[in-house]
């Protein structure tokens, strides 16, 4: 896709900061980190959400995952969580499906994001779906927690 900067990333007409790749899948850290070790996994073909990659793109993904997780055990961390936001209306702010590795350490770290009703992202989701919320809006992504034994 022409602007996408994930696409461009693979084409190697932009820079990242390429943690691994495979034949069909890339591991790059983030530009703007949530911890140290958050790193984007992404499939090496275009598919603009989750539901849309195709059965050979996941299991490249997956291998990337593999070897993203003996990786993550050398470093010393405890293990992850696998996030991703699957279309416009739960933040998925570049349309090149992919998943944030959250690298984490045993320190009571609440990995379940809650938004309140006058976040960014909560007035971001009432403006794109016109719902009406009266409390907390928790932001719709897939979340599996990790811990390595």
């Amino acid at each position: 896709m022409k602007d996408c900067v994930f696409c461009k990333i693979i084409a190697g007409e932009s820079k990242s900061n390429l943690v691994h790749a495979n034949e069909g899948a890339i591991a790059i850290i983030s530009n703007n980190p949530e911890v140290a070790g958050h790193m984007l996994v992404f499939a090496k073909k275009y598919f603009a959400t989750l539901d849309s990659v195709d059965k050979s793109s996941w299991y490249y993904i997956g291998e990337m995952l593999k070897s993203l997780d003996r990786r993550l055990k050398v470093e010393g961390y405890d293990g992850y969580n696998l996030l991703s936001a699957n279309g416009i209306a739960t933040g998925q702010s570049v349309q090149h499906s992919h998943l944030h590795v959250i690298s984490r350490k045993m320190m009571g770290i609440d990995a379940w994001p809650t938004f309140k009703k006058d976040s960014a992202i909560h007035l971001l989701f009432m403006k794109k779906s016109n719902f009406k919320l009266n409390s907390e809006i928790t932001l719709s992504i897939l979340v599996i927690s990790y811990r390595f034994t």
